[in-house]
């Protein structure tokens, strides 16, 4: 009989050992899981998965009630009617930009160009006619895309391969020595 209750307690802790180690096993599956959802996400542009652009933007840009209320100020000396065309104007230019980097996504083109109009060249003096952006800078850096400031008119195309507006080639948008772009404070108007 005792070794009966014995044999049974032993099988007892045995059952235990195990429930406890799948438990065990099954925890760590679930974390690798989320590790690598994680790592596809943010893996460029050979990334399965992307967050949208649009939440990017929404922590990258100022939001539209301090632009208009920036706008609005007296010492901006500004219409109703002007404040709305700049309103607008930055609405357009942002869905513009999210739908353009949305279809390289769904095109698999990883890489971006900014034109730049006469009027934004001396703003924008980071940039250059030559200079393109690559999805990984635009995941890690939202800020980079336009609109940089009220009347920009700054826009977002996808680089193909064949574009080359001179004979020096493409060259890539690089930060400062700090590691940082120098973009436009947006509190200016165009």
């Amino acid at each position: 009989m005792v070794i009966l209750l014995n044999v049974i307690i032993i099988l007892f802790a045995l059952a235990l050992a195990a429930i406890g180690a799948w438990v065990a096993i099954q925890s760590r599956n679930n974390q690798d899981e989320a590790e690598l959802s994680k790592k596809i996400e943010r893996s460029g542009s050979y990334g399965v998965l992307r967050h949208s652009i649009r939440e990017d933007l929404k922590h990258a840009k100022p939001a539209m009630a301090e632009i208009k209320a920036w706008l609005q100020q007296p010492e901006q000396n500004l219409s109703p009617e002007q404040v709305d065309n700049y309103i607008q104007q930055w609405q357009n230019s942002l869905d513009q930009v999210i739908s353009t980097v949305e279809e390289g996504d769904s095109e698999g083109i990883s890489t971006f160009r900014i034109l730049i109009k006469d009027k934004d060249k001396d703003l924008c003096c980071f940039l250059h006619e030559d200079n393109f952006i690559t999805r990984e800078q635009i995941h890690n850096h939202p800020y980079l895309l336009p609109p940089y400031y009220p009347g920009c008119s700054c826009e977002l195309t996808l680089k193909q391969p064949w574009d080359n507006p001179s004979k020096s080639g493409w060259k890539s948008l690089l930060p400062q020595e700090d590691g940082k772009y120098k973009v436009p404070d947006w509190r200016q108007l165009a």
